[in-house]
């Protein structure tokens, strides 16, 4: 398994997506990206959609329940699945 992890919304994190397909290699089973949020942001999980997985399709919320404060969208259309953790942990 290979995961990527990183901070909304710094370091490259528009591109998450296609980095973490890019380090597949034949032995990968699975991908994974987790975003942290360490602020308060009511929208950021509509934004992170909207910059991080607009080139991509067949997106699906496979968060449960609906109301967890961490979302989890999974993408298939990809030579192997990727699912993005969105993870909100605000500063104290």
């Amino acid at each position: 398994m290979l995961v990527e992890v990183k901070l909304w919304p710094r370091n490259d994190y528009e591109d998450v997506h296609e980095q973490i397909q890019s380090y597949r290699h034949e032995d990968t089973k699975a991908l994974a990206v987790v975003m942290i949020c360490d602020r308060f942001m009511e929208d950021w999980v509509d934004k992170y959609q909207t910059k991080c997985l607009a080139t991509v399709e067949s997106v699906t919320d496979i968060t449960s329940p609906p109301e967890n404060r961490v979302r989890v969208l999974r993408v298939a259309a990809t030579p192997l699945p990727v699912t993005h953790f969105l993870l909100p942990v605000p500063r104290r």
